[in-house]
């Protein structure tokens, strides 16, 4: 269906322009590439492209990523072109800059993202380190405390004698109790991990939505700044097609 789209609407310069004009407006490098969010900037930009009058635009959101994907293949074609070329300094049309803006934008926003995945993975594995480190020296701690406490209650070594029933039963329970307790540590701690990291996960829940409330609000200025200069641009080709019938 989105070929279909493509196919059906005939791109030119000017389809071109207005629509990297919408791509820097909506930022989709603000998200990951492939996440939903990402995505629905994809949905909003082929959204407001159909609404405009002039340039007419029949697209969907596969068909402008698609149509971004050219563009950007084309843009880096003619760059190593140019730069394979000795001694020319062409000028850079608006198309051109625009792209060279959004592909840096695209790969800073990739090399970033991929950075923070990095670090969130480094930081998972240093606090599971961290916790496996607590438990032991906590098992550790509280082997040398019954250790002392033995050694307390017991300052002369009794003399070897037949182990009886009653110390079996005595010698079991106390290793019973020991590994109880053993388990209530390990499980304290472990509360307390997931307790920590759940607090990590809602402040940074919290932080994310604050970024994203500010950045929508950045975004709607931007988009109504871009649609009073394309309203602006409108009337003034209607003005000059007027003013080129009554020439005529």
């Amino acid at each position: 269906m989105a070929n279909q789209t493509s196919q059906a609407m005939k791109w030119t310069e000017e389809h071109n322009i207005v629509f990297v004009r919408e791509i820097i407006a909506h930022s989709p490098w603000d998200h990951k590439r492939g996440s939903t969010e990402r995505g629905e900037r994809w949905n909003r930009i082929s959204a407001t492209l159909n609404s405009l009058p002039n340039p007419k635009f029949k697209v969907s959101q596969r068909s402008v990523r698609d149509r971004y994907v050219l563009l950007e293949k084309k843009h880096k074609q003619k760059v190593r072109k140019e730069d394979g070329e000795s001694g020319t300094n062409p000028e850079e049309s608006e198309l051109d800059q625009a792209m060279a803006d959004i592909i840096s934008q695209m790969e800073e926003s990739d090399r970033e993202f991929e950075k923070a995945s990095t670090e969130k993975k480094k930081k998972i594995e240093d606090d599971a380190e961290k916790g496996e480190e607590m438990r032991r020296q906590s098992l550790e701690t509280f082997k040398e405390s019954q250790k002392r406490n033995a050694e307390c209650d017991n300052p002369e070594k009794p003399a070897k004698r037949r182990r009886t029933g009653s110390d079996t039963v005595g010698y079991l329970r106390e290793k019973c109790e020991i590994e109880q307790k053993f388990k209530e540590e390990e499980l304290e701690l472990k509360r307390k991990e997931m307790e920590n990291q759940h607090q990590l996960h809602l402040k940074e829940i919290r932080l994310k939505m604050k970024e994203q409330e500010d950045k929508r609000k950045k975004d709607e200025s931007v988009r109504e700044q871009m649609s009073m200069q394309q309203q602006q641009l409108q009337i003034l080709m209607q003005q000059q097609q007027q003013t080129n019938l009554m020439t005529d």
